[in-house]
């Protein structure tokens, strides 16, 4: 509803499920489309709209907070006292912003895409051929540099600690990159796969939860590649007020 007041909520719709095609197989894109149908009478009563998006944020930022400690049991961050309500609420704040980012950058994705379809009807006019490439390449450029920008974000800001902005988008440019070939991959191997066979009907739900999966799995590995970069430079990562980073040590054992 938020973006739908800047961009026609039709064409807005048929973006995000574009996207969503790119990524997932057909059967698990028309999965989603029919469950956000199956709300859509709901979301036209606004005390109901009021509170799911509510429990919306809750849950979003309830999530954000899991990412975050998993982030800083990888980072060995730990909290000196027991966090107060305050506290809490900053961090739920600092979830908010993070998402409202991420809309942000789903919003410059559109733009872009507008701007590409209006190079590429000058280009293909010259040289199909060469538009289509052009076009394609740019495509997974702009993309690189969105997911990049996003995954930088949630390590510079996330957690309690702050890497540095060198280390942050080095850590970011690899996951994006890594989530990029990612998609590649399940786009081409989940068709190919038995999954529908095995599942039946729950096969495109399966699909989801395996590319969500992936994602998690990408994310953490970047968030260790910073993790290691930084103890290797001059700049490790610093804690902000009330946090502390830690060491786990081996103690032997002693033998009577």
């Amino acid at each position: 509803r938020l973006f739908g007041f800047f961009v026609d909520r039709r064409t807005l719709a048929t973006r995000i499920f574009d996207r969503l095609g790119n990524i997932l197989d057909e059967g698990s894109t028309a999965q989603i489309r029919q469950t956000l149908l199956n709300i859509r009478g709901v979301d036209y009563n606004w005390i109901a709209t009021i509170i799911s998006f509510i429990f919306f944020i809750f849950v979003a930022t309830t999530l954000f907070n899991v990412i975050k400690n998993s982030m800083e049991q990888i980072w060995h961050i730990g909290i000196k006292d027991k966090p107060g309500i305050l506290f809490t609420l900053k961090l739920r704040g600092r979830s908010m912003i993070i998402i409202l980012l991420a809309g942000i950058l789903f919003f410059v994705g559109l733009v872009t895409d507008s701007i590409q379809a209006f190079i590429g009807a000058y280009i293909n006019n010259a040289s199909p051929t060469f538009g289509k490439i052009f076009l394609m390449v740019l495509n997974q450029i702009l993309f690189v540099a969105i997911v990049t920008t996003w995954f930088t974000v949630l390590f510079r800001f996330l957690t309690n600690g702050r890497p540095s902005w060198k280390t942050a988008i080095r850590g970011g440019l690899l996951t994006g990159i890594l989530f990029t070939i990612g998609k590649f991959i399940l786009r081409i191997m989940l068709p190919l796969s038995n999954i529908g066979n095995i599942y039946g009907a729950s096969g495109s739900i399966i699909l989801i939860m395996l590319f969500v999966f992936y994602s998690s799995f990408i994310f953490y590995f970047g968030a260790c590649f910073v993790k290691i970069l930084s103890d290797a430079s001059a700049k490790p990562i610093r804690t902000i007020k009330g946090a502390f980073l830690y060491e786990l040590k081996e103690i032997p054992k002693e033998t009577n």
